[in-house]
């Protein structure tokens, strides 16, 4: 609306009685909801309730949102997802920014209600119309998906980034996503956009955003290369815990790339983010051990982290524990695994040699077991 228009005369009056009638009304309900607010910080949640749903059945949309979140939650009655819906509905429909994400949240989820991606779209509509950057968003995320709606990345962009100039750090990483791969709509990649997007994600303290900055820094990508922007915004991101910034920190380290070359901290990022699952970090966890890289070299160790991340099918993994066995590195020699490591490395994309060298170690009924063997591990790994 253009607030630089005049009212007309006739309708001054009269919107001068709504506003005030408006204000002595929430007054009065306001003074209400704080009578439930009271005891509800005395901990008397039942006789809270009880406040709030008279206030609420008078109309108050605070206190029938919070007496939904107590019904979702069961403060002072028992859980009860209907009567939730039913307050959170009630106050949404008094245009409660707050009660209507959380009904859209409930009926995309299906956490409390059936799953209903339109009514979704319907609420988080709402709460987006009136600048809630929560419900634009996720708006956002709904047209980018084609959720309840058909796919659409220019109403997907437009969302996010009004989310995201209000400071939304999940919206500002998710424009990152798009201007860098297209994830999810069709607009043209901007590698320059989407660091910039990054940037005031990552500088929100979102670890997503500062792991793809450490990337674009590392390659060049949107920004000037700089390793050790990389290894800056990866630093942040692994005290914190993110795995694939431990992993790509280790690496850093390993190769001296924007840090001086420190084979013991690349082993310390590595295991960090090993015990956490990271495969890539497994692999080269094993590879430090296997060579004696910033520990002492141990077999039974390399074995260890390769047989783990070549279980999540790293094929490089699967062929470096395929030589383990091969050569007998710190445990009994095996060329039926050797075998079957190097066969599956190399239906993974890896060379056959590993594969060759043992199939010729083997005799015709060690080999066919052998070969039965790497196929019921590719039929139990679907």
């Amino acid at each position: 609306m253009d607030i630089s228009k005049k009212r007309p005369l006739a309708r001054a009056w009269f919107g001068s009685l709504i506003v005030l009638a408006f204000t002595l009304s929430s007054s009065l309900l306001l003074a209400d909801y704080d009578k439930g607010q009271k005891l509800y910080d005395e901990g008397q949640f039942a006789a809270a309730n009880a406040e709030w749903a008279a206030d609420g059945n008078d109309g108050d949309s605070r206190s029938q949102l919070a007496l939904a979140i107590n019904y979702r939650t069961g403060v002072g009655a028992s859980e009860d997802a209907q009567k939730a819906v039913y307050w959170y509905t009630l106050a949404a429909e008094q245009g409660h920014v707050r009660a209507q994400t959380e009904l859209a949240y409930i009926y995309s989820s299906g956490d409390g209600a059936p799953q209903d991606a339109k009514k979704s779209l319907y609420w988080y509509t709402l709460a987006a119309e009136q600048g809630d950057s929560i419900g634009m968003s996720n708006l956002g995320f709904i047209y980018q998906h084609g959720l309840g709606t058909p796919q659409d990345g220019k109403k997907a962009v437009y969302w996010y980034t009004l989310a995201a100039e209000q400071e939304s750090f999940v919206s500002q990483h998710s424009l990152g996503l798009i201007y860098d791969k297209g994830v999810g709509v069709s607009v043209p990649q901007d590698a320059k956009k989407a660091a910039y997007w990054y940037t005031l994600a990552a500088e929100q303290g979102f670890l997503d955003a500062q792991v793809y900055l450490g990337f674009m820094y590392r390659s060049g990508r949107g920004v000037p290369q700089n390793a050790k922007k990389a290894v800056y915004w990866w630093t942040l991101a692994a005290e914190r815990g993110n795995s694939e910034a431990q992993c790509s920190l280790a690496w850093m380290y390993s190769e001296g790339e924007g840090v001086p070359q420190d084979a013991k901290k690349a082993v310390y990022w590595y295991t960090l983010a090993a015990e956490q699952g990271f495969s890539d970090a497994q692999t080269n966890l094993g590879f430090m051990y296997d060579n004696g890289e910033g520990v002492p070299q141990d077999g039974k160790k390399a074995a260890y982290w390769y047989t783990l991340a070549a279980k999540q099918g790293d094929s490089i993994a699967q062929s470096n524990l395929g030589y383990i066995y091969f050569y007998g590195r710190g445990i009994g020699k095996d060329f039926e695994l050797a075998y079957m490591w190097g066969n599956l490395a190399a239906s993974n994309g890896e060379d056959s040699a590993l594969r060759d060298l043992a199939a010729k170690k083997l005799n015709s009924d060690q080999l066919a077991n052998a070969q039965k063997m790497s196929s019921d591990w590719v039929i139990a790994h679907p």
